[in-house]
């Protein structure tokens, strides 16, 4: 690495939460090429030390894009900005990165300026020998995205059988597309047309999946929206097998406000029913991420918008991990 790359400000973390009205961005900027000068560059150190978990860190490629009269110079401490407008007002293009930090490393991330094609992939390095795990007297090495610091990879290749399975799974969606499309659209067009409001017709469509082993969860809350009178009439719900179309339907009545139903028999027949044994990422788990891909882009493909409401299961999973590991004995156990 030559002298003028060497003084690259590191950054040690960027957290960018749009939703926040209150999200604070602190500026840097540095030149392009980087300056021969070490006075031209920012000092970023400050910066990281006062970075907390609701701040950004925002840099601009060029003077032109820095907000109003917060460019800073190489005398100046990083401005902070407390707007997201204002911080954003002179970009026309915006980059975000939704960086992690694994533990234990130590994060540093090099922002290179080029005038090619732009690359959108994140190219991670790992102080790594050939084997083995982290090493910090290893030279940085290029490694995989699920690459972690014991130097394993998480991401295993699929096996030959998986991925002919995979291909006929794709073959049945092909053959049957137009079919589903013609099921799906005659559904959809038929609740429009009952819905009185002219602006109810042109909001999203939204999307919801369903097995017998979550339908508790759907029961839950067509249960909690009725006792709240909210709006449930623009809800798609794609069943996966026969139980859960039977427990939809005894749940909603036949007017225009209760969700539409929609069972895919050609794709969906072969997805587990679900239960009590299901674990994060298992057979059912996967094959219900294959119905939620399918769910959203038969929507898509008919010219809706669309929303896709599900349950957050990583919890759920999570917490039954472990209770797991309590009653074998190998993790903690709450209340003991």
């Amino acid at each position: 690495m030559n002298s003028s790359t060497s003084r690259l400000p590191l950054l040690r973390r960027i957290s960018l939460l749009f939703s926040l009205a209150t999200l604070s961005f602190y500026v840097g900027f540095h030149s392009t090429p980087p300056a021969t000068n070490d006075r031209d560059l920012i000092d970023l150190q400050q910066l990281l030390h006062r970075c907390g978990s609701q701040d950004a860190l925002l840099l601009f490629q060029s003077s032109e894009a820095c907000p109003g009269d917060k460019c800073p110079d190489a005398e100046m401490s990083p401005p902070l900005i407390a707007n997201v407008t204002d911080a954003l007002e002179n970009c026309d293009t915006l980059n975000v990165q939704w960086t992690h930090n694994p533990t234990p490393t130590t994060l540093c991330q090099v922002y290179i300026p080029q005038d090619g094609l732009p690359t959108y992939h994140v190219s991670r390095w790992l102080r790594l020998a050939a084997e083995g795990p982290l090493d910090r007297s290893k030279n940085l090495r290029h490694v995989a995205v699920m690459t972690n610091p014991r130097g394993i990879n998480r991401h295993n290749v699929p096996r030959m059988q998986l991925i002919r399975k995979h291909w006929q799974s794709l073959l049945i969606f092909l053959e049957h597309l137009d079919d589903v499309l013609d099921d799906v659209r005659k559904i959809i067009d038929e609740r429009l047309a009952k819905l009185t409001a002219i602006s109810n017709r042109h909001q999203p469509i939204i999307a919801m999946t369903v097995n017998k082993g979550q339908s508790q969860l759907l029961a839950n809350f067509l249960c909690a929206a009725r006792s709240k009178n909210l709006d449930v009439s623009r809800i798609l719900v794609f069943v996966t097998d026969a139980e859960s179309e039977a427990i939809v339907r005894n749940l909603i009545s036949d007017d225009h406000s209760s969700p539409m139903v929609y069972f895919d028999r050609y794709n969906f027949e072969s997805v587990p029913l679900g239960g009590d044994n299901e674990t994060y990422g298992d057979a059912t788990f996967t094959a219900m991420m294959w119905v939620k891909i399918l769910s959203v882009l038969y929507i898509s493909l008919l010219g809706h918008d669309i929303m896709f409401q599900v349950w957050g299961e990583i919890a759920f999973f999570m917490a039954r991990i472990s209770l797991t590991r309590c009653a074998q004995g190998r993790g903690h156990c709450l209340g003991r």
